[in-house]
């Protein structure tokens, strides 16, 4: 390796010099550090010090206080190299912020006072520089500027050679743990023209963080404010600026610091793909000067290059795994795969981030390398706040009921007075005794009833650090659900104050108002250290009625002093959506409640969707089909190979087919073969006893779309003349249910439409069954049906 040239005393020469320093002891590094600074400080500081204001001014910079060198600790580190502990935290990050990037530098070269060089020279252009200031090189395997005693103050800028691949993508970077000092502005740009002479920047104080648009002619710089937060970076933050549409969010180690969309019109297009950053000196008047800390790497990741990665990851563990499976499961791998893999396009992005998304399904893979969970704790291998199998019915109490058992007793002494009239033998007869008792015990499902408008919580202790990026819960039954999401935090042990780092969108949509185990997608990730303690959530809020959680009851101990946390559950109350970066102090933690909820979070999963199904019954004949079975009401028939009334019984004839299908998303479909005033029904999303389920009823003059069972009523309807050889279609997609009409070359005419927007109706693994029915009253049948098709909707083109 080239030695640069001359360098400032301090500094490392080359990987001679980073070897002997790394064979130096804390200590003995400091008090070279020290020394070296008290001989070069030493004059400026007692000339200030014997001027009150410069005196006082050089303190605040400095932490020197009355000439005692013993408070240049934070000085130094401002100052000079990198904080050794923390070099595994960064690589860490680092690791994290080159997933799925198109374009990743981490400076891992030679160190160079000048220029920043290129992570692949010959392959990749070197980073461009300009501006004024301290030049930028590589020092320590950072981004850097020189950091000469006497510097020349200014902004250095560099402009990644890389062009991203679309207008939403994300520029990320590793703050070199060197110290943030508060008046050096660092910045990341997105979004430029070529030149770097418009765009998108975050600015990042040691005190703030500022995002706008800018406009740069030569070194002049003016900025468009947007938004302003007090939150600042600080050693080894992972700072991200995020672009999509006009949408733009600063995020700051996983947590959405500022969040703006912008209006002013900020070009969003192919000229604009430009990104950067950079670096400032700053030295106040006698102040000893300030550098920007530098970057330990920087990354360009388009929007949707991250689902790729995500997604070829997946696939490749799904690939494995189902190399020692059953061979339906290796040929299910195989096709993710290879979707995934070519997944450079939209059409394979879409099924997999659907696979990432659903719940309920038969064959989830793990990660190589992780810590494997027992089944008993999770079949996720997720870390929970308990083990799976604790979730058990419980004994509540114990009714007791008499059984009455007859017999002839014949004569024979009860207890009377010993005088009086009613003295001697009385002659009862036949009659009966209470002789024998049951007891019953009183059994719960293991579920309880949080309070409306609060955070339920655990708490897990990390056994591993890395990206956690899937959430487990799982809930009970509910009529009519409030808005729900579940959150990750943090918790920090020295104060017991919680940080939320992630929080999930409103899950109402997602789950409906059915029960199960659910497992949902961190799209980003969260990243745990290793015994971290970890904060896990569901908050249920606004109106509407509260989910039962999966739990257990603890026995209600709770530590003493200043032990965080003091329980493993805690309660927090909260009516409003709540949003990542928020703060929960300790004392506004509530421990007084003993129920604990079944939640954790773990590794990503691939979760295959179930292969659609479709079935079909043609009524040939005059056999009814074995899996049509009738649920209620009276009787059908198979007559001429159409189902219809059977008999002069009035009343509607419900028949299921108990065939369940694979997905939420299906449809039935049937042609009408004559129409009156009596109505024919096809249904969806049906319970497994038919009771509950969404019809479309026909008539000869109105379709419309009923709810029936424990709720009933008409959500949908429209008005039309209806004709026999009619066929129609019923289909539930998301939370919109769709009555149509078909053509003779099967394409569909919308006649009526309900789209649920409370998501009250319910969904999910317990109904997704079909049904079909007919009516009779007063001498007049209904309509029959030629057929029956029933189909689950195919993934997304």
């Amino acid at each position: 390796m080239t030695n640069p040239g001359p360098q400032p005393e301090g500094t490392l020469s080359g990987l001679g010099g980073i070897e002997a320093w790394g064979q130096k002891t804390g200590d003995e590094y400091k008090a070279e550090m020290y020394g070296s600074i008290e001989q070069s400080a030493d004059p400026i500081v007692q000339f200030a010090l014997g001027v009150p204001i410069l005196g006082d001014f050089v303190e605040a910079l400095t932490g020197i206080e009355d000439g005692d060198y013993g408070d240049l600790g934070s000085f130094a580190s401002l100052l000079f190299g990198r904080d050794v502990a923390l070099a595994s935290r960064v690589a860490a990050i680092e690791n994290k912020i080159a997933v799925g990037a198109e374009y990743f530098d981490n400076f891992k070269r030679g160190d160079n006072e000048t220029t920043l060089g290129s992570p692949e020279p010959g392959v990749v252009g070197n980073w461009v520089q300009f501006g004024d200031g301290e030049p930028m090189g590589i020092y320590d395997q950072a981004a850097q500027v020189r950091r000469n005693a006497l510097p020349d103050d200014g902004t250095r800028f560099a402009r990644c050679p890389f062009l991203a691949t679309s207008n939403d993508y994300r520029v990320a970077a590793v703050v070199h743990p060197r110290g943030t000092p508060p008046n050096p502005r660092t910045s990341l740009y997105g979004r430029c023209n070529a030149d770097m002479t418009e765009g998108v920047y975050v600015d990042f104080f040691g005190g703030r963080t500022d995002i706008g648009r800018f406009t740069r002619s030569g070194i002049t710089v003016n900025r468009s404010q947007w938004k302003s937060t007090s939150r600042a970076y600080s050693n080894s933050s992972t700072p991200e600026l995020r672009m999509s549409g006009t949408r733009y969010q600063v995020v700051l180690d996983d947590v959405v610091i500022l969040d703006h969309v912008d209006t002013s019109s900020f070009p969003v297009d192919a000229a604009h793909r430009t990104s950067g950053f950079s670096l400032s000196t700053w030295t106040g008047f006698l102040a000893v000067p300030q550098f920007s800390p530098g970057f330990a790497s920087f990354s360009v990741r388009n929007n949707d290059m991250t689902a790729v990665q995500q997604a070829t990851v997946k696939a490749e563990t799904a690939q494995q795994t189902a190399n020692n499976a059953v061979d339906t499961a290796v040929t299910e791998a195989t096709n993710a795969a290879a979707g995934a893999v070519a997944g450079a396009v939209e059409g394979a992005i879409a099924p997999v981030k659907n696979q990432v998304q659903a719940v309920q399904a038969s064959v989830i893979t793990f990660q190589e390398g992780l810590p494997l969970r027992p089944f008993s704790h999770s079949m996720t291998n997720s870390e929970m706040t308990f083990d799976r199998v604790l979730l058990q019915p419980r004994v509540t109490g114990v009714s007791l009921s008499g059984s009455i058992t007859s017999e002839s007793l014949g004569q024979h002494r009860h207890s009377i007075p010993s005088s009086g009239s009613n003295t001697g033998y009385e002659n009862l007869g036949s009659h009966t005794h209470s002789n024998t008792f049951n007891a019953s015990a009183q059994v719960s499902n293991a579920t309880f009833q949080p309070a409306a408008n609060t955070i339920t919580a655990g708490f897990i202790r990390a056994t591993w650090g890395g990206l956690r990026e899937s959430f487990t819960f799982a809930t009970g039954p509910v009529t009519s659900p409030c808005p729900m999401q579940v959150m990750v935090g943090r918790l920090d042990p020295a104060n017991g104050n919680v940080v939320i780092l992630w929080v999930s969108a409103d899950l109402t949509a997602v789950i409906g108002s059915g029960s199960g185990e659910f497992v949902v997608t961190i799209p980003d990730g969260v990243l745990i250290e290793d015994r971290a303690t970890i904060f896990v959530g569901i908050h249920q809020y606004g109106t509407g009625g509260v989910r039962p959680l999966y739990g257990i009851t603890l026995a209600g101990l709770q530590r003493d002093g200043l032990l965080y946390p003091a329980k493993p559950n805690t309660r927090f109350g909260r009516s409003a959506a709540m949003t990542a970066g928020t703060t929960l102090s300790a004392g506004s933690l509530d421990f007084s409640n003993d129920t604990l909820p079944w939640l954790g979070i773990g590794p990503s999963l691939v979760i295959p969707v179930p292969a659609p199904t479709a079935y079909y019954e043609n009524f040939d004949g005059s056999t009814m089909p074995s899996a049509l079975v009738r649920r209620s009401g009276i009787t059908a028939q198979i007559n001429n190979g159409v189902f219809q009334v059977s008999g002069s019984n009035d009343g509607e004839a419900n028949y299921q087919y108990t065939r369940r299908l694979n997905r939420d998303d299906h449809a039935v479909e049937s042609k009408l073969v004559a129409v009156n005033s009596r109505p024919s029904y096809l249904g969806l999303r049906s319970d497994a006893s038919g009771y509950n389920r969404i019809v479309m009823a026909v008539r000869e003059d109105s379709v419309s779309i009923q709810r029936r069972g424990s709720s009933s009523g008409t959500l949908a309807s429209t008005s039309m003349a209806v004709g026999a050889g009619t066929t129609f279609r019923f289909s539930a997609v998301g939370n919109v249910y769709t009555a149509s009409r078909l053509d003779a070359n099967g394409a569909a005419t919308t006649l009526c439409q309900y789209v649920d927007s409370s998501n009250v109706l319910p969904r999910g693994v317990d109904n997704r069954y079909v049904t079909i029915g007919v009516d009779r009253f007063f001498l007049v049948n209904s309509g029959g049906w030629d057929y029956l098709r029933a189909a689950d909707y195919p993934d997304p083109e």
